[in-house]
C-alpha cells in the first residue's frame, strides 16, 4: 500500500479537526468521502491560524489556537479557553520532551515524545491527555 493511500484517512481527520476550530459559524465538512463517505457538521470553538509556540510560564500554558508548540518544562495547568465546551480538544506538538503532572487540572502525568502530537481532550473539570 502506498504512502499516500495510507495517510488518506488521517488526512481526512487533520481536516475535519481543523475546521472545528476554523472561523467559520458552522458548514458541512466532508471528511474522508473515499475511506468512510460521510459529511458532520462542526460549530467553530475559536480561531485557529499557523500554530503557535506556547510558552510554559509558572507551570501553565495559555493556548489560544488548537494546535500548539510546545518545549521543554513541568506543565501542571492548561488555561482553559473561553469558548471551550465539555468536549473541546487540543492538539499540542512536543519540540522537547516536557511532562505534565496532577496538581493542577490535568487528570494524567505523562511526558511528551518529540514530534508525537499529544491530544488533550477538555471533559470539563480537567484536561485528559492521550499518553
Amino acid at each position: 500500500m502506498s504512502r499516500a493511500r495510507k495517510l488518506k484517512p488521517l488526512l481526512g481527520l487533520v481536516a475535519g479537526l481543523a475546521f472545528v476550530w476554523g472561523t467559520l459559524a458552522a458548514a458541512t465538512v466532508v471528511v474522508n468521502p473515499n475511506v468512510i463517505g460521510q459529511t458532520i457538521t462542526r460549530t467553530a470553538i475559536y480561531s485557529t491560524g499557523p500554530s503557535s509556540v506556547l510558552t510554559i510560564s509558572t507551570n501553565v500554558i495559555a493556548p489560544t489556537n488548537a494546535v500548539h508548540h510546545l518545549g521543554a518544562g513541568l506543565v501542571k495547568t492548561v488555561t482553559v479557553p473561553a469558548a471551550c465546551t465539555s468536549t473541546c480538544t487540543l492538539a499540542i506538538v512536543p519540540d522537547a520532551a516536557f511532562t505534565t503532572d496532577t496538581t493542577g487540572n490535568i487528570s494524567l502525568a505523562s511526558t511528551a515524545v518529540i514530534n508525537k502530537v499529544l491530544f488533550l481532550v477538555w471533559d470539563g473539570t480537567k484536561w485528559n491527555p492521550s499518553y
